[in-house]
């Protein structure tokens, strides 16, 4: 199954590819979301993004963003993810970390368009 949310335009988002998650999935034989959207000081973890406008891919290896990453994309445009989910997956929904609060909960819980498919 297929989970679809979509983040707004006119907010910038960051988005990078999380490596922890592509080991730990080839590792382990899992399958956790290994996209990372950050947008209004929370991050989306998610499987495939559509980007919809003009996104700009920036790489700085002597100045990483402060999660490490050296390569990310910045976009104000609409973001769609995609969660892959089945029976097996240990993710249900992607997970949405926010950083002011130091919280985590699923995107249901924040009211985001959802679409199965």
């Amino acid at each position: 199954m297929r989970q679809i949310h979509t983040l707004e335009a006119g907010v910038k988002k960051y988005i990078h590819v999380n490596q922890h998650h592509i080991r730990d999935n080839k590792k382990n034989d899992t399958n956790l979301p290994p996209i990372s959207v950050i947008c209004r000081n929370k991050t989306y973890h998610c499987h495939e993004i559509d980007l919809q406008g003009h996104t700009q891919l920036i790489y700085r290896p002597k100045k990483p963003l402060g999660c490490g990453a050296r390569l990310w994309g910045v976009t104000k445009s609409v973001v769609t993810l995609t969660l892959e989910t089945n029976q097996t997956s240990q993710v249900q929904e992607p997970i949405v970390v926010d950083k002011k609060k130091n919280t985590q909960t699923n995107l249901h819980q924040w009211g985001f368009t959802k679409h199965h498919k």
